[in-house]
């Protein structure tokens, strides 16, 4: 079934400045990523750092169009729209960023933040004070602040601020970075709790991402795991926290107390113990975590594993997984080997 947001094969590449970057091949920052989102979902995109989390966020917007791939927004193309066509369809696609204090224009008061996009659209000035009236109170922002500055509220209001100015353009989809990372704990349970009554209020769709496992599996339906810009494993919550599959989802699960228990304890404490790294930009020819993989071994070398379900949507990148029992009926996605 096709979702409010397919992505199909989509990668990104940035090239640094200079004759010969092209030539040198750039940098691949998201390789060849597949999933759907369903309409009313969340889902959860997890890793570490500098894994490519954002890059995908960016590039699926077309903030920052992908190298190559799709990306279909109800059923189009964003591909294949013209830029005034592009702009228009945003509207329903917004991103809430990780820090409300560079996502906000300290000279700016918040009235003016918060209906920049409605000014925009000349929208009449008495619906946009209204329209402002109606966000503010929905995200607990009392209205008679709106004349104050960035600078004059807490980190925690102020994302609250930025949630609201997503919000103006009533949109259907909302990519959440990070939204909570820069806050304290007692603040990030607010914010979530937010988060959550306004998509069952609004009836949004989430990208929620983060580095926080316990935080994606609280809010999201279906969860992806990415590893140097690839999809490793990705699974319905209850069953990727479960049975985790992927040896660097055992690894990542093992680094965060709670979360490696059942079937992949014993599996992804010694995961957690592996130090090995593949080098930057020599990763072998077949699997990029062979290098830091326990299971590794020289079949592993030889071709990329694609995403492969390996039993009720459970997908996993690892030739491991991928055994004569469910051989016969596991099919690679769209974006698999090379």
């Amino acid at each position: 079934m096709a979702g409010l947001i397919d992505i199909r094969g989509l990668s990104k590449r940035h090239y640094q400045r200079g004759l010969l970057s092209r030539a040198n091949g750039g940098v691949l920052a998201v390789d060849r990523v597949s999933f759907s989102i369903e309409k009313g979902s969340v889902f959860g995109l997890v890793g570490e750092s500098g894994c490519g989390k954002t890059t995908l966020a960016r590039a699926l917007l077309f903030l920052d169009p992908p190298t190559s791939g799709e990306v279909s927004f109800d059923g189009t193309l964003l591909g294949g729209l013209s830029r005034g066509e592009l702009r228009a369809r945003r509207r329903r696609m917004q991103i809430v960023f990780q820090d409300p204090n560079s996502a906000l224009d300290p000279k700016m008061r918040v009235r003016a933040s918060v209906e920049e996009g409605l000014r925009n659209l000349r929208v009449p000035a008495v619906e946009r004070a209204r329209r402002v009236r109606e966000l503010l109170e929905l995200v607990g922002i009392p209205p008679e602040h709106a004349a104050r500055y960035p600078h004059e509220f807490s980190g925690g209001q102020k994302q609250r601020i930025v949630v609201a100015r997503a919000l103006s353009m009533d949109p259907e989809f909302l990519v959440l970075d990070e939204p909570v990372s820069n806050l304290d704990v007692s603040i990030q349970a607010q914010i979530i709790n937010l988060l959550l009554e306004i998509k069952e209020r609004l009836a949004l769709t989430y990208l929620f991402i983060s580095h926080d496992l316990h935080l994606v599996a609280f809010l999201s339906d279906t969860i992806g795991v990415m590893y140097r810009g690839r999809l490793v494993e990705m699974a319905p919550t209850a069953e990727i926290m479960a049975r985790p599959a992927h040896p660097y989802t055992l690894k990542l699960f093992a680094s965060v107390p709670g979360v490696a228990e059942g079937a992949g304890k014993e599996e992804a404490a010694a995961a957690a113990g592996e130090t090995g790294e593949p080098r930057p930009g020599h990763a072998p020819r077949g699997c990029p975590y062979f290098a830091g993989c326990p299971r590794g071994d020289a079949a592993c070398t030889r071709d990329e594993p694609p995403l492969v379900d390996i039993g009720g949507g459970h997908m996993v990148s690892c030739i491991k997984e991928t055994s004569s029992a469910v051989a016969d009926f596991a099919q690679p996605i769209e974006g698999g080997k090379r």
